[in-house]
């Protein structure tokens, strides 16, 4: 799950609670939080190199959970 500092829309405080949820539901999930400047808009203007990390992170969730065998 991503977590980024500055989402107005999304505060990062939502995304801790649901991770440590997960967590305690010994769910397999994986928390990464991006810096404060990303926001909202991570996909459409954030810094290249984090865009890039955000999708290659949503390429691997997709390959593990969703791939046919």
């Amino acid at each position: 799950m991503n977590g980024k500092a500055g989402d107005l829309r999304c505060p990062i405080g939502q995304a801790e609670e649901l991770f440590a949820a997960l967590k305690r539901l010994k769910k397999e999930v994986v928390f990464v939080r991006y810096p404060q400047e990303t926001s909202h808009g991570l996909s459409r203007s954030g810094p290249p190199d984090l865009r890039i990390d955000r999708l290659n992170r949503i390429c691997e969730w997709l390959d593990k959970w969703c791939r046919s065998s």
